[in-house]
């Protein structure tokens, strides 16, 4: 039961770790946030497998390993950034047409001014 807890909690430092890491060199490189956060998924999916790989050196074993221990951390963050950028595109396409409604009233103002 021990060796069990001390598998998840590495998995889940690890995946936390280098999605994070992830996250923001693909933010730098200028990509959306959901297709970086599907770019980040499949990468971190498949360094995380290779890692497995080099470090158990067998492939089923690795497998195994990623499907069961790991992934379920990596959809975690998935869900958790395909969550932030609908919740920032909601947010953006709030703020325009709060914008867009500001701009009406106040063409509204200076045309009852001006008359």
């Amino acid at each position: 039961m021990l060796e069990l807890i001390k598998i998840l909690a590495v998995a889940f430092i690890n995946v936390a770790i280098f999605t994070r890491i992830a996250n923001f060199g693909f933010e730098r490189v200028g990509l959306p946030p959901r297709p970086r956060a599907i770019a980040v998924f499949i990468f971190i999916t498949f360094f995380e497998f290779v890692a497995l790989v080099f470090l158990i050196r067998d492939f089923r074993t690795s497998l195994q390993t990623l499907m069961f221990y790991y992934m379920p951390f990596i959809v975690m963050w998935l869900m958790k950034d395909l969550l932030e950028a609908s919740r920032k595109e909601r947010e953006r396409s709030e703020a325009e047409r709060n914008t867009n409604e500001w701009v009406r009233y106040d063409e509204d103002e200076i045309e009852k001014r001006d008359d």
